[in-house]
């Protein structure tokens, strides 16, 4: 076997992007706080920009998301008919009595800056399949604000 130079292995390890690893949000309804939220090119085709959301687990009515499981969801910005108003209908539940005119491109700028404003916000969703008009199947999600007097079920 060759002689292997390691910082030319780890060389490409510096110029990767991280792979974020978490796992979808599943159909049924769940509580989470958000972790952190982000604007990432595409690894595979860097047209495509996606905003991506992760969040830890605090409910689910679903046995296989446990409490503490850390989950992604993920909008991609280049899909013009849908990307914008998904990301809208999220930072309307934010906060209480949010609604679509408060939302401004400065306020969503903000969200996925260094300073992670959303963080530890508890949130809830309700998320369900549909069938899009290829014929695969589609996680739908509609968001809540959940709050911090809220109880969480048992």
């Amino acid at each position: 076997m060759a002689e292997v130079n390691v910082l030319d292995v780890f060389g490409q390890v510096e110029k990767a992007s991280a792979s974020l690893g978490a796992q979808y949000i599943n159909p049924g309804k769940h509580i989470f706080d958000i972790q952190k939220i982000m604007l990432k090119p595409s690894q595979r085709d860097t047209s495509r920009l996606f905003f991506i959301v992760e969040f830890e687990s605090v409910f689910s009515s679903r046995d296989d998301q446990p409490v503490g499981a850390t989950r992604s969801w993920i909008v991609d910005m280049t899909r013009k008919e849908t990307g914008p108003s998904n990301v809208k209908g999220f930072a309307m539940a934010l906060g209480p009595d949010i609604k679509e005119e408060d939302i401004t491109k400065e306020d969503l700028a903000k969200l996925v800056g260094d300073d992670q404003p959303a963080r530890g916000i508890r949130i809830s969703c309700e998320a369900w399949t549909i069938e899009t008009k290829a014929g695969n199947p589609f996680t739908k999600v509609k968001w809540s604000y959940w709050g911090p007097d809220k109880l969480v079920p048992t």
